[in-house]
């Protein structure tokens, strides 16, 4: 008869004196530190009900100035304080500055300019509309 099959015995070399095993593993861990959690067990659930108003609500005047509360009153630092453009040099425009004859106009516009800068003429109809 043959001997029965027995599982080797290793010991964990991360053992403490006491037997307990110290954790080998980050999930291992993390898993001890999930189950140190608060010390409150249930839920708790407040359950505050305001009282009724013991009467109609009213529209009282307000007798200052809406915005008394919510100007904005710039400090005089804010106000002598100069700020830096963050531009390009050129703001995306090339400007010939040595040449002045570069910008004259010459006085023609094309039709389909004057065709923009005609003035809208509104009909008796649209100006009822509008109304």
């Amino acid at each position: 008869m043959a001997p029965p099959i027995t599982q080797p015995t290793t010991t964990n070399s991360n053992s403490t004196t006491n037997g307990s095993t110290i954790p080998t593993n980050r999930l291992e861990r993390e898993a001890k530190k999930h189950d140190r959690r608060s010390d409150i067990v249930c839920r708790v659930r407040y359950t505050n009900v305001l009282p009724d108003l013991p009467f109609d609500p009213k529209f009282l005047r307000y007798p200052f100035n809406q915005d008394r509360f919510v100007r904005y009153k710039p400090t005089s630092l804010e106000k002598n304080y100069r700020w830096d453009l963050l531009t390009e040099h050129d703001v995306g425009v090339e400007i010939d500055l040595i040449n002045p004859d570069a910008y004259a106009t010459t006085g023609q516009i094309t039709e389909d300019d004057e065709k923009l800068l005609e003035e809208e003429t509104a009909s008796p109809a649209n100006l009822k509309r509008n109304k």
